[in-house]
This record gives structure tokens, sequence and C-alpha cells, in this order.
């Protein structure tokens, strides 16, 4: 209201415009030249002025009212608004974080199939240069060549040239043996475990 009627006293122009009516009636009734229905007229015409100069002063303290009433609800709005936005932010940090963990995960996981890959092929080759006791085709139960064993006194290993354990082709019995093996069938019995070695 105080910006208002500083406005209104700042440009004048209702003041003006009620001082020339005024000027007008006061020139009539004392010149005389006209009726008194005239200087009614405008003396009506004058109040009615200030009614509606008044209405606008009332309509105008409404206005600011209702403004200062919205600038309470937004700074209201605002700072309802603060809390949220930072629990937001605090979200999409959180989303963020788990997002890169996932990755993380992701690239360890493909590590780690890697590595068992690994160790399948590390088993798979151990098991191909070993013999344990027993009757083994070559090719399929193992790899030829130069094999050692712990051996023992019972120990006996015979290389065949079948399946059949009678067509031995050479053998032998004791601790500490090494065989060159690269015959179709071995055999072997009490050794330990044979270790290809060349």
């Amino acid at each position: 209201m105080t910006r208002i009627r500083a406005f209104i006293s700042s440009r004048p122009v209702l003041a003006v415009v009620l001082a020339a009516v005024l000027a007008l009636v006061l020139g009539t009734a004392a010149g005389a030249a006209g009726p008194t229905n005239e200087v009614t007229e405008l003396e009506d015409q004058v109040a009615s002025l200030e009614a509606d100069l008044e209405a606008t002063e009332d309509d105008l303290d409404a206005a600011d009212e209702a403004t200062d009433e919205a600038n309470a609800e937004a700074a209201e709005a605002r700072d309802a608004l603060e809390p949220l936005q930072a629990k937001v932010d605090e979200v999409q940090e959180q989303k963020d974080d788990l997002a890169a963990q996932e990755e993380e995960l992701a690239a360890e996981a493909g590590e780690l199939a890697s590595r068992e890959q690994d160790v399948a092929s590390a088993e798979q080759s151990l098991e191909a240069n070993t013999i344990p006791d027993g009757i083994w085709q070559s090719g399929r139960d193992f790899e030829p060549g130069l094999y050692r064993a712990p051996g023992g006194g019972l120990c006996y290993w015979a290389t065949l040239g079948s399946a059949n354990t009678n067509d031995i082709q050479n053998n032998g019995l004791g601790k500490n043996p090494t065989v060159q093996i690269d015959s179709a069938f071995f055999e072997t019995d009490g050794c330990g475990e044979w270790t290809k070695i060349g």
C-alpha cells in the first residue's frame, strides 16, 4: 500500500482532475452563472470520483496483500523443495555408485570366468600329463612322452600293444621308474602317479 500511495503522490493525476473540477465548481458558484442543478451534478461527480479513487485504493491494497501472500507461499514452497532436491541428489548419487559397483562386479565376473577357464585348461592338461594306477590308452587318457613315477617295492608297469595285458612291449619293477611311453596302452600298478617330464 505504501508503494501505491507513493506512486499516486508522485503522479497526482487524480488530484489534478479533482482540483480542476473543484475550480470549475467554485468558479461557477462565484459567478452565479449556472443553475443550481449543474453545481449539484458537479458535486455528485466529484463525490463519485472520490469514491472510485477510494475503491481503487482498496483494490490496490487487496492486490498488495494477495501478492505478499503469494510471495510468502512461494518462499515456503522453495524452503520445502530444498530438502526434497537434496534427497533426489542423494538418491541419484547412490544410483551412480551402484552402477559403478555393478560395472566393477561385471568386470570381476569376467576375470573370474577367464581364470576358471584357465584352471580348467590347466587341470585338463595335468590330467593328460599324469597317469594313475590302471590301464590307460595313449592319446585318449594321457599324452605320449617321457614319464616318471615315485615307484616302490610293489611298483609294476608295462607298455602294451593293445588293451590285452599279455600284449606286453616292455615292462619293469622298482623305485623311481622313468619310461618313454609311446605304446597304444600303458599299465601301471603300485607305482604312484606318473608325471610327464618330457
